[in-house]
């Protein structure tokens, strides 16, 4: 009985150990896990805390390939390869890319060294369109903004001014250079306009001299000078605009490419270093445009003694019509951009056609087998002759040239 009893004592302590044991080794594990929760909590929260510090508000850090990005995302890919805003500037310093693109392309024009060229001027500008503002005749342009630049370029006596895009990819001059190749000139083409100018003047071939020529690629065959009555063939002819020097006149030519056909082009001929004075239009041949039109310029005169009116209107469309038509001619028509009709109106305001208003440039005295033109705008009615062109004010003369490119198309 005792031994049973004994027995039951040693049982009930050894129980009673073994549950202090498992008590003290659970609260030994909770502790334990409890330290090393906030030891790993701890460390997370520095580690976070370093890595917001090393990115920074620009967000220059280096990644798992060892590259330094920051907020404008420029930097190098594992190709070398430059990536981001490439050639971008923040400041007004011309990019060397820009400036080389450039250079060359003026060397190329003007056969002019590099050495020989400077950059004067340059600073960042924001073009209209994908034609940076220079959009010719009838030519569509992306009509999206574009950032670049305006940089003017001087030899010691010449200045010439280019528009870029930002790269230097995209670049137009602002007055297009005509190429002078007097020495390329075949010998047959030459001694025809000098033979025609002589005969024209009444000197000998000895007396007058060619100045420039430039190749040219006429709108048809009777080299984009045929009256209405003549029948030209409709096809791109090829050839050359020759101006010729003698007895204080400048006579210009267009001829073909080797010879044969030749035309006088009164309109562009002048006396040298001379001038027209005005006279005042009578009262009743200054008119006004109606509402929606921008621009009218009506000829007439000539051979045939016909008058078109070509009329540009608000909306781009440009229209030439036969006035007192009793014949087959059909009004003739086609669009320009709207940005077209605001640069040839920012042009009418530059060159102050409002100045001209009300003002008539004669003809010369023996003068036959002229063309009367008078330009109507919304500020100013102006009229001269045809072959006194190159005789009028310059600012006129602007006008005149601009108007032309615009009206070509319908003729």
């Amino acid at each position: 009985m005792m031994k049973s009893s004994l027995k039951n004592q040693q049982l009930l302590s050894v129980l009673f150990l073994t549950g202090v044991l498992s008590l003290s080794t659970t609260l030994s594990l909770g502790q334990n896990a409890t330290a090393y929760q906030q030891k790993n909590s701890t460390l997370n929260i520095t580690t976070k805390g370093e890595l917001i510090s090393d990115r920074g508000s620009n967000d220059n850090y280096k990644g798992d390939r060892g590259r330094g990005r920051g907020s404008d995302d420029n930097y190098n890919d594992d190709r070398g390869r430059r990536r981001g805003n490439d050639n971008k500037t923040t400041n007004s310093q011309l990019p060397p890319r820009v400036a080389n693109a450039v250079l060359v392309n003026l060397s190329k024009q003007t056969r002019i060294s590099v050495k020989q060229l400077k950059i004067t001027q340059s600073s960042r500008q924001t073009w209209s369109d994908g034609c940076l503002g220079l959009a010719k005749p009838g030519e569509n342009c992306t009509q999206a903004i574009v950032e670049g630049w305006r940089v003017v370029v001087s030899n010691g006596q010449q200045n010439w001014v280019y528009r870029t895009n930002y790269n230097g990819r995209v670049l137009r001059l602002e007055t297009p250079i005509a190429a002078n190749n007097v020495n390329n000139l075949p010998t047959n083409v030459a001694n025809l306009v000098l033979r025609e100018a002589a005969q024209r003047l009444k000197v000998s071939s000895s007396q007058v001299k060619i100045v420039k020529a430039e190749r040219r690629n006429w709108s048809d065959g009777c080299l984009g000078l045929g009256r209405p009555q003549d029948s030209c063939a409709a096809v791109v002819t090829p050839g050359w605009l020759v101006t010729v020097e003698g007895k204080q006149q400048r006579l210009v030519y267009r001829t073909g490419d080797i010879g044969g056909a030749i035309a006088f082009d009164a309109a562009a001929s002048s006396t040298i270093n001379s001038s027209i004075k005005p006279v005042q239009m009578p009262t009743k041949q200054i008119s006004g445009l109606e509402e929606g039109v921008v621009f009218r310029a009506i000829s007439s005169g000539g051979f045939a003694g016909r008058t078109y009116e070509t009329t540009l209107f608000n909306d781009g469309r440009v229209v030439r019509v036969l006035v007192n038509n009793r014949g087959n001619f059909q009004p003739q028509s086609y669009q320009i951009s709207r940005q077209q009709v605001q640069q040839f109106q920012q042009l009418l305001q530059q060159q102050q056609f409002n100045q001209f208003d009300g003002l008539k440039y004669p003809v010369n005295q023996g003068a036959a087998d002229f063309i009367n033109i008078t330009l109507i705008s919304q500020t100013a009615t102006t009229s001269y002759i045809d072959i006194n062109q190159n005789r009028l004010p310059r600012p006129l003369q602007e006008v005149i040239k601009a108007w032309n490119q615009i009206a070509s198309n319908t003729q």
